[in-house]
């Protein structure tokens, strides 16, 4: 009879039963499905999380033009709001980009891994820079081209040393270094040639020759007289040489040990693009009064006249319930120095995002991207010698460890 439930039937029900009642476990007390917006996943115990964010939804804009990059795309933004809207002016492989000071163009360093080489083997890496003006079009592809470490086999006499740009004051021209003589083996044979490259016209000329083996920071002179390197020494004994480019005489000398490196003639007259001001501001704006940094729990602002903590995290935990590196890195202020920007990578918060240091709120540029921009020494004369010539600031890492004992 239909109303028997026989050994096969009940042994489906005791089959179906768990599911029913997690399917009634997830409805509300009327029947339906819960839709609450701020149910999320559940975190991983030991994952790196977000636990204190003022999120909010705003625009971001910069001082001056921007070069913005995501994937192997590259924006340009010349009222300086960061956006990823409408078309990239280029497209390809992107390591890092020198932008003038005028804005107008940009030297796309592209560094590509050769096929079938190891991830960890940088010496067969092929180094090419592309010169490009604001609209994407490219001036100049410079191909032959190495980087600075000597152990390096792409180095040969010849080459550009890919890092190693300083642009004028103007934006007229760029200068490159060449390894003019290259010894591997000894390195005191090396010399250096630095060539310009005027954009305008699309030519190169030579520019000056430089009998010692300089290391891989050069400056101008505001007065194009004179060029400022570094001459390579043993046990970090670089020394700063000043150059008259009419003469090739050495006029002038800094060592490494010097407090107050620069004469008040000399601080005046030096030109200074710092090729990587995220690294050499160390998380400081370019005012050098304000500075973000992470304590490893947090992300803490510190201004003239006020402290506070923006962001609160849990840092990730490995198999031994040991601490891992911090939740967020790669902090730089923009050009105007209001909005902070940083990378997250937490199980909850993944990307790149900005801080704006007036209000206090965070907004997401919606996944992983990098902005690059034009910062010279212009109205800025405080400098510590340390292997190239950085602003005179306190390490990110002093303060963050001072405001984590502060309880921040």
């Amino acid at each position: 009879p239909a109303s028997m439930i026989t050994k096969s039937k009940l042994k489906t029900i005791l089959f179906l039963i768990p599911f029913l009642v997690v399917g009634l476990s997830s409805c509300d007390q009327s029947g339906s499905a819960s839709n609450d917006d701020e149910n999320e996943e559940s975190i991983p115990e030991n994952a790196a999380q977000i636990t204190e964010i003022d999120l909010d939804t705003f625009d971001v804009v910069a001082s001056q033009p921007l070069y913005l990059k995501k994937g192997d795309k590259l924006y340009y933004s010349a009222d300086g709001k960061v956006s990823f809207e409408g078309e990239p002016i280029w497209t390809g492989n992107i390591t890092d980009v020198f932008v003038s000071p005028d804005g107008k163009y940009a030297i796309v360093y592209d560094e590509r891994k050769r096929i079938g080489e190891r991830d960890y083997d940088e010496r067969e890496n092929e180094y090419h820079l592309h010169v490009l003006d604001h609209e994407g079009n490219v001036l100049e592809d410079i191909e032959n081209c190495a980087e600075y470490d000597a152990l390096f086999k792409t180095r040969k006499a010849g080459r550009f040393l890919s890092h190693d740009i300083q642009w004028s004051p103007n934006s007229d021209y760029f200068v490159i270094i060449v390894d003019k003589i290259f010894d591997a083996d000894d390195p005191r044979q090396n010399r250096k040639s630095l060539f310009k490259y005027f954009v305008k016209d699309k030519k190169w000329e030579h520019f000056v020759d430089i009998n010692d083996d300089a290391q891989d920071e050069f400056y101008l002179s505001k007065d194009t007289n004179y060029i400022f390197y570094i001459q390579s020494g043993m046990n970090y004994d670089e020394k700063l040489i000043k150059l008259n480019i009419h003469t090739s005489e050495r006029v002038a000398q800094y060592e490494r040990s010097d407090q107050n490196p620069l004469s008040e003639e000399d601080k005046a007259n030096i030109f200074i693009n710092f090729k990587d001001p995220k690294y050499n501001f160390d998380h400081h704006s370019y005012d050098c009064e304000k500075v973000v940094v992470g304590t490893g729990f947090s992300i803490v602002y510190q201004g003239p006249d006020t402290t506070y903590t923006a962001i609160r995290g849990i840092r990730a935990r490995n198999e031994l319930n040991l601490p891992q590196p911090s939740f967020c890195s790669y902090f730089y202020f923009l050009p105007g120095n209001r909005y902070h920007v940083f990378d997250l990578d937490t199980y909850n918060h993944q990307g790149t995002y900005v801080l704006d240091t007036e209000t206090g709120k965070t907004t997401s540029l919606g996944g992983y991207c990098n902005i690059f921009f034009n910062i010279s020494n212009e109205g800025f004369d405080q400098y510590k010698f340390r292997g190239q010539l950085k602003p005179q600031v306190e390490t990110s890492t002093s303060i963050a460890n001072d405001l984590s004992g502060l309880g921040y």
